[in-house]
């Protein structure tokens, strides 16, 4: 599978990140090739327990080509959050 995804210009990598009493919970679910079938996914996931009891707005889709990365020059850390330079 591995070597698959090298092969590949774009895939797109499916999260799920939903509110908790203390802040949000986030989910890695997969890497897809293709938006059909993370859409395919996405209505699957919201039959099941846990899921279904959020809005479908808590996937959050991230589309990615092979071989651009982030983070190039570094990162700063701030009170909230790290931000990219």
């Amino acid at each position: 599978i591995y070597n698959n995804i090298l092969l590949m210009d774009k895939f797109y990598k499916l999260d799920y990140r939903h509110p908790t009493r203390v802040g949000y919970e986030e989910l890695s679910i997969v890497f897809f090739s293709s938006l059909d079938k993370v859409r395919e996914i996405i209505n699957d996931r919201m039959l099941q327990p846990g899921f279904k009891e959020y809005s479908c707005d808590c996937f959050i889709v991230t589309e990615i080509f092979a071989d651009e990365y982030r983070w190039k020059k570094g990162f700063e850390s701030t009170k909230g959050r790290d931000i990219e330079l």
